[in-house]
């Protein structure tokens, strides 16, 4: 679909930023999938990031917030503070992107 070659061209533009960002020194497969409840999904055994197509419909800055997010599981897999001071110290403006998306989600 548009909206899965749209992240697939905005992945391949920044995702050996944001993996270098990580220090993620394996492949991560990306795969595109309308998904109603999540924006991604991040599974570490596979080394898989789904993102979901809808999210192709916001701003850049929300996308790769969504990446980064995603990225940050393969260093501490759950939403715990650790997992909040990781993202911050490779994405400083992370928890004001979030705050802002969480704002305006479901408007597109």
């Amino acid at each position: 679909s548009f909206y899965n070659k749209t992240l697939e061209n905005i992945v391949e533009i920044y995702n050996d930023k944001i993996k270098s960002d990580f220090n993620i020194k394996y492949d991560v497969k990306f795969k595109y999938k309308y998904q109603k409840s999540i924006f991604g999904r991040c599974y570490v055994k596979d080394k898989i990031i789904l993102l979901s197509s809808k999210l192709a419909k916001y701003e850049l800055k929300y996308i790769l917030l969504i990446i980064y997010h995603e990225y940050a599981h393969f260093k501490i897999q759950n939403h715990q503070k650790e997992y909040y001071k990781h993202i911050e110290s490779v994405y400083p403006k992370y928890r004001l992107e979030h705050k802002n998306f969480r704002k305006i989600r479901y408007t597109c």
